[in-house]
């Protein structure tokens, strides 16, 4: 009896922490670049009980062994990086198609890079892009058009000389200047644009295992033993890192006729096992009353 309560027991933690998991993807499903949580549930095969007698295949004692099931645990596969769909978003916001590659933060204190497939970013006072959590978004320079690969820098912008009203990223992740007057040109279809100066173009970076990255603050990760460390740092267009859009951020990718599905499916499962505890605990109470009977 006692081993059919663990085992419940054990039902009821997976239960929880899948209901937990599900309604923080709900939460999350209006949050641009959030990537929903996959994970399953796993049986826990944790007692082997023999039958005594001799054995078929000789000697003696315990034979006959089966494994019986200790209820069912949540495990968490981790992150899922299908692509989310693009919504247009003019300005300090780009989007990676493709792949599973995420743009580069940094804290601004502890300088610890971390990565994210959200853009929702603005300047500060001093012209630095920043996210919403304050963290510094990395790029690199633009030289005669090209993008300087030999050091990944925080974006910053002289205020003092460069109008940080009017820049925007446009197609490669590039920032450029005069951004509002080149996005009236390409909305009414013209075929020239007017000049602009490329300032930085943002970097990327992949890894082997990006499922296996871990949650850190906000919306970004922090690599973990799965994940891996950084295999490479490049650029949109570059094999492996996808394409970068300017001007759109990546809607988080719930699905919400699946989540309604999923939710409904764990509130039977946790009915059930909850019926099953109440069923045990009027034959503990039943099996008490008789044993006091002979008191």
């Amino acid at each position: 009896m006692l081993d059919i309560i663990y085992s419940l027991s054990n039902s009821i933690t997976g239960y929880t922490e899948a209901i937990r998991t599900l309604t923080l993807d709900v939460q999350n499903f209006q949050t641009a670049g959030y990537k929903k949580t996959d994970a399953d549930f796993s049986s826990l095969f944790t007692r082997a009980v023999g039958i005594p007698g001799g054995s078929s295949y000789g000697g003696f004692g315990w034979s006959n062994s089966v494994t019986l099931n200790q209820g069912s645990a949540y495990v968490v596969r981790g992150h899922n990086f299908t692509q989310g769909g693009l919504v247009e978003q003019p300005g300090l916001s780009a989007a990676i198609l493709g792949v599973a590659s995420l743009f580069v933060v940094t804290h601004p204190n502890s300088r610890k890079k971390q990565f994210t497939r959200s853009s929702n970013w603005l300047f500060d006072s001093n012209g630095s892009l920043r996210d919403t959590q304050g963290r510094q978004v990395m790029g690199y320079h633009m030289v005669n058009g090209v993008a300087d690969k030999s050091a990944l820098v925080p974006i910053s912008i002289d205020p003092e000389n460069i109008d940080l009203t009017d820049l925007g990223f446009e197609s490669g992740g590039i920032l450029r200047t005069n951004y509002q007057a080149r996005k009236a040109a390409l909305d009414s279809g013209e075929s020239e644009l007017p000049p602009t100066e490329d300032l930085f173009q943002l970097g990327l970076a992949r890894f082997a295992n990006p499922n296996g990255l871990r949650s850190a603050s906000g919306d970004s990760y922090v690599e973990s033993p799965i994940s891996g460390p950084v295999s490479g740092f490049g650029v949109s267009g570059e094999a492996k890192f996808g394409e970068v859009f300017g001007g759109f951020v990546e809607a988080s990718n719930v699905d919400p006729a699946e989540v309604s599905i999923e939710g409904t499916q764990l509130q039977r499962g946790y009915n059930a096992v909850q019926g099953m505890l109440t069923m045990v605990n009027r034959i503990l109470q039943s099996f008490i009353q008789s044993v006091s009977q002979f008191n």
